[in-house]
């Protein structure tokens, strides 16, 4: 269905290669978290299969993660992940997303609870990466 709707596939997996910033603080995703954020994921979810959805959910975060930290120390954008939130993480990662589905489609609203818990998870307790 996702194809249906024009969604693209993930760039090649030499991106998600990536390793998260290991940190015993909270995420650096603390700067504010726009509703586009959490739209982009979901569509970036949608366009794959329900199986796959919580690692690149989790990916997709990560690499926010480095964009950030990227930014924050360089004060220039991440050559692949952009600026550091999630919708440039999202758009960087899959290319062009598809149209938002109406929030009458249960596909897509898995996406969005996946999207959603992710960012609660990482909000309230951080993550750490040994």
């Amino acid at each position: 269905m996702a194809q249906a709707l024009g969604c693209k596939s993930p760039l090649p997996d030499r991106r998600a290669s990536a390793v998260a910033p290991q940190t015993a603080a909270k995420s650096p995703l603390l700067q504010p978290v726009l509703p586009q954020d959490v739209s982009s994921i979901a569509r970036a979810l949608f366009a794959e299969p329900e199986q796959e959805r919580s690692i690149l959910c989790q990916k997709l975060f990560d690499r926010a993660d480095l964009a950030a930290v990227h930014v924050a120390q360089t004060r220039a954008l991440h050559p692949l992940w952009g600026d550091g939130s999630l919708d440039a993480a999202a758009r960087h990662s899959m290319g062009p997303l598809c149209s938002e589905p109406l929030w009458d489609d249960l596909n897509y609203i898995r996406c969005l609870r996946i999207a959603l818990a992710m960012l609660d998870w990482r909000l309230t307790r951080g993550h750490v990466r040994v």
